[in-house]
This record gives structure tokens, C-alpha cells and sequence, in this order.
């Protein structure tokens, strides 16, 4: 997930072009008495400079600036302060505007625009509370040459949109893998549900993700597994299909073995024949160097409590949120700064916007 903040940011973001020319909209073509046109003067280098922007424009989109104070990306890409907004009217805003339906939010205050930066973004500008779903339809185009199916581009819609709903862009980086895998797993919920295949439901992380874990961003093994793991929530609870269950019991297993393993690569995990000992063995050694008594899987992240209720990820011991009080003695609330997770016997669930849950975590047995 990519943020970037933007202290100068201004109450109104979409700005016009800087080549517009603000004396313009003084220009009136009015019809005499005898039926001809004529120009009101204005000047004559101000009506030539008018003629020149129109010749120059070659009939593209016109072209407004946005500020942008925060954002997540689906790919990595970053995206400058200020991007150019195209304009365009696309196909795929029918697919977006589809896919916000589905989960729940039509007539939201989302805006959908196009850029040319590659990608799709969620953007999120507090100042003005105003958010933003920001796509290249080159990008989309690239996405479909390949696929060759609308649900390639459903899957990304779902993804963005899952970072509207949690408001990921407001977030710290310190947990920033934790959230896109937040939102693959929604997406592959949200796939199922749209009766796309397993297979559908891949195409895009598998051919726009990148290989290696980035700052932001887990590595593509990781996501498919996130994905995959979403997708098959859905067929077992949704649609009682218990022919998945043996696959996600060994999701399963690979997570849990991605958060002890000192790898980070979920491909190296997915290609290992580990037993149940070595999953043992790993534990121990994880609870030895930990010196705590509660650790905690978080999409494949391993997390542990403080005394203080703080939360804390194991890797490098940064706090990434804080234990909520609540009535339920046998459940607890965790919050990573507003996105909020339910423990409960000792299974950690994200819960969807239509109220669901999904398994996400669970607690380390020694």
C-alpha cells in the first residue's frame, strides 16, 4: 500500500489546467440582425490563443490536476502529489460502478477518474473528505489484452474498493502488507460471490503483481495465497462446498509456516514438504526468541500483545495498534488504527461490509 502525504494539500483538489486561460469563457459568438456571426472584441491575441488551445487539443479530454494527500495502489505504483485527471468516459466505469453495487455502496460519494499514471488508486484526501477511485484506462486495457475477461478487471475493482471501505490510505506504512492482503482476500470473497472461477479470480494479481515483496507490498505468492484464501471463505461458508476444504486447511498450513518460517517468500513455503514436527519445531523456536507468552498469525503476519494492550509485529517489534475494551469477556476487539479485527477462541476474523466475517489469523499454540 502507497501513501503519500501532502502537508500543502488545498480544501479543493481538482484544479484547472494551467494552460487554461481564465478570459476565455468571455468569448461570445452572437448573430447579428442580418444572421452572421459576430465576436464580441476581447482583443485578438486572446481570441488566437483561444484557437491555438482548440487546435491543440485534437479533440482529447481536457485535463484537471488532483492533489493527492493518501493513497494505495494495487501494484506498487507510485503516484506524484499532483496527477493530471483525463476525463475520459471508459466501459470501465460501468465495471467499477458494478462492482460498488455489488458490495453494497451505489450512489457513493466516490468519484471515479482516469489518469495517466498506470495503475489503479484509491485516494483518499482528508482535508476536503472527499475519496477517489483513480484508474488508467491504458492500464485496464493491458489488464483485459491479457486476461482476456471483464472479472480481471472486477478482481482490481474489488481490491481498490476494499481500501475505501477499511480507509487503508489513512494508514501508517508499518502494516501496510497486512491491508493489501486485507483487500486480496476481500477481493477473492467478493469473485466467489460473483460467480467467477478460481481461475478468474487470479488472472490479475498472477500477471500485474510483483514477484518480490516491496515496501508496501507482499510478494505475488503471498497475494494468490490471500486470494485463494477469500475465494474459498466463500464456497465453504456462502455456498457450503466442502470439496475446497482440504485446500484450505493446507492454506492454512502455509500461512502459519510463512509466519515462522525466516523466509519471507509464500513460493518457497508452497514448493517445501514440511510435517507437522517441522511446523512444531518452528513454533518453539519462534516462542524461545519471543520471550511472550501470546503470538498471534495475522495474514500470515505474526503479531503478539503487551502489557500496555498494545499490538506488535514480531518482525521488528513496531506497534501497528491497540486492544479495544469491550462487554464480551470471551472476545476481544484489535484495532490497526481503525480497522478494526474480532478474537474470538483464539481465531482472529476481518469482518466484510456486509457484515461477514473471514478467518484471518488465529493463536499460536506451543
Amino acid at each position: 500500500m502507497d501513501k503519500q502525504p501532502n502537508a500543502s494539500a488545498k480544501t479543493k483538489e481538482v484544479q484547472p489546467h494551467p494552460q487554461a486561460d481564465t478570459q476565455l469563457h468571455h468569448i461570445c459568438f452572437c448573430p447579428n440582425a442580418h444572421g452572421a456571426l459576430n465576436i464580441h472584441p476581447i482583443g485578438l491575441t486572446t481570441f488566437l490563443l483561444f484557437l491555438i488551445i482548440i487546435s491543440s487539443c485534437n479533440g482529447q479530454p481536457s485535463k484537471d490536476t488532483l492533489e493527492v494527500e493518501a493513497y494505495s495502489s494495487y501494484n506498487n505504483t507510485s503516484l506524484p502529489t499532483n496527477i493530471f485527471l483525463t476525463n475520459q468516459k471508459t466501459n470501465y466505469e460501468k465495471i467499477i460502478n458494478e462492482a460498488q453495487e455489488i458490495i453494497g455502496l451505489p450512489n457513493t460519494d466516490i468519484e471515479i477518474e482516469t489518469t495517466n499514471e498506470f495503475g489503479a488508486f484509491s485516494v483518499i484526501n482528508r482535508l476536503s473528505q472527499r475519496r477517489f477511485f483513480v484508474y488508467s484506462p491504458a492500464f485496464f486495457d493491458s489488464v483485459y489484452s491479457v486476461t482476456n475477461t471483464n472479472f480481471a478487471i472486477m478482481s482490481i475493482c474489488f481490491h481498490e474498493l476494499a481500501h475505501q471501505y477499511y480507509r487503508h490510505p489513512l494508514k501508517p506504512n508499518n502494516a501496510s502488507h497486512i491491508y493489501e492482503k486485507q483487500a486480496d482476500t476481500y477481493s477473492g470473497y467478493q469473485m466467489c460471490l460473483s460467480h467467477a472461477t478460481l481461475e478468474q479470480a487470479l488472472l490479475a494479481i498472477q500477471n500485474f503483481g510483483t514477484e518480490q515483496e516491496t515496501e508496501t507490498h507482499p510478494d505475488k505468492a503471498s497475494r494468490i495465497a490471500a486470494i485463494t484464501s477469500g475465494y474459498i471463505n466463500a464456497r465453504i461458508k456462502v455456498f457450503h462446498d466442502t470439496t475446497y476444504r482440504e485446500i484450505y486447511k493446507t492454506l492454512k498450513s502455509n500461512e502459519l509456516m510463512f509466519a515462522l518460517y525466516d523466509t519471507k517468500s509464500m513460493e518457497e513455503i508452497e514448493s517445501m514438504s514440511y510435517s507437522k514436527d517441522t511446523v512444531a519445531a518452528y513454533t518453539k523456536k519462534v516462542f524461545k526468541k519471543s520471550k511472550t507468552k501470546q503470538l498471534y498469525t495475522l495474514y500470515g503476519e505474526l503479531i503478539y500483545f503487551t502489557n500496555d494492550n498494545k499490538i506488535n509485529l514480531y518482525t521488528n517489534n513496531k506497534v501497528i495498534g491497540k486492544i479495544l475494551p469491550t462487554s464480551n469477556a470471551t472476545e476481544k476487539m484489535l484495532s490497526l488504527d481503525g480497522v478494526q479485527f474480532h478474537l474470538e477462541n483464539n481465531i482472529i476474523t476481518s469482518v466484510n461490509p456486509d457484515g461477514s466475517k473471514l478467518e484471518v489469523g488465529q493463536k499460536l499454540l506451543k
